[in-house]
């Protein structure tokens, strides 16, 4: 375990917003087909079957690659809709010391569909599209203000912090501090009762992707992974 120079191990470096897009891309969404086929059996399980103009779940990854063929078209998740975004925006502004509950990887999710689905079909218009864009910059803004100042107020003595209804990306963003400054306390704290002693391992820590076995390939064009479909 690399450490630095007062001796406290070194925090976990950011996990690239790509990687954490990957991930997200596991998550199901509702989409309806236009055409029918039976089970289809890929290398990450079985979906399907497929019959036209009927809803169905599947990956977030599947689900955009059968849009850019336009074989399906895509329903943004409930919580993508106009009124309950308004309604989290509004619960996120009253409550200064509280997150609202939102989906661990929303911000994954909706920088996904913004991305791969621009078309007016799937938002019911333009018009809703950049509304629904607005609210969720709006909401992770007041979310990373709440962030930022409860980090100006953490105690120095705290050797634990509690940030509930985080999700992956916001979680990722404060990752490196939080693990220095907690490293630095637990150290510390453990001088006091102990005397010197040797580096212990890291009090906060997460495994990367490639670590849980997704080692993705990249699009050649920034490095964004991407994914194959393949039939097994």
């Amino acid at each position: 375990v690399r450490t630095d120079a007062a001796g406290c191990p070194e925090p976990e470096q950011l996990i690239a917003n790509s990687e954490l897009e990957f991930v997200a891309e596991d998550e199901f969404v509702e989409i309806v087909t236009n055409f029918s086929m039976p089970v289809l059996r890929m290398m990450g399980g079985e979906f399907g079957p497929f019959q036209a103009q009927h809803p169905m779940q599947a990956p977030l990854w599947l689900a955009i690659a059968l849009h850019k063929r336009r074989k399906c078209r895509i329903r943004p998740p409930s919580w993508m809709d106009i009124q309950s975004l308004q309604r989290t925006l509004e619960e996120e502004r009253e409550s200064e010391g509280e997150f609202q509950p939102l989906p661990f990887r929303y911000i994954e999710i909706a920088h996904v569909l913004f991305r791969e689905c621009r078309d007016e079909e799937t938002w019911d218009g333009r018009e809703n599209l950049f509304r629904i864009r607005s609210l969720v910059e709006d909401i992770r803004m007041i979310r990373l203000h709440k962030i930022q100042t409860g980090l100006k107020r953490l105690e120095r003595s705290a050797l634990k912090v509690t940030l509930d209804n985080l999700s992956a990306m916001e979680v990722n963003l404060i990752r490196p501090f939080l693990t220095k400054s907690l490293n630095r306390y637990y150290h510390i704290e453990q001088k006091i009762e102990n005397g010197p002693a040797s580096p212990t391992t890291p009090v906060l820590g997460d495994a990367s992707p490639a670590a849980r076995g997704a080692t993705p390939t990249t699009d050649g064009q920034g490095g964004r992974p991407v994914r194959t479909l393949r039939r097994t």
